[in-house]
């Protein structure tokens, strides 16, 4: 168990999450975007400014923590080959 981060799964796993992540947020922006374009049910507020921020602030930190562990890991799974 403790050999955990050597094992040649977790890029690949990391990887995974890191393109479905980036996935739904392409989407999530490209639909905030259509609605701005169409005027419909866009409505700019302070509240709505301070949740987009969050959420792309833990959104930046989520894509940089999985593509550094699946860089790292990579790098780990050829040296013990």
């Amino acid at each position: 168990m403790t050999q955990y981060k050597t094992d040649k799964g977790l890029w690949m796993l990391a990887l995974f999450l890191f393109v479905f992540y980036l996935g739904l947020m392409a989407m999530w922006m490209c639909g905030t975007f259509v609605d701005f374009r169409r005027g419909k049910g866009f409505v700019f507020n302070c509240s709505i400014a301070v949740d987009a921020f969050f959420g792309l602030s833990l959104g930046r930190l989520m894509v940089r923590f999985l593509w550094k562990t699946a860089k790292l890991n990579y790098l780990i799974s050829i040296k013990s080959e």
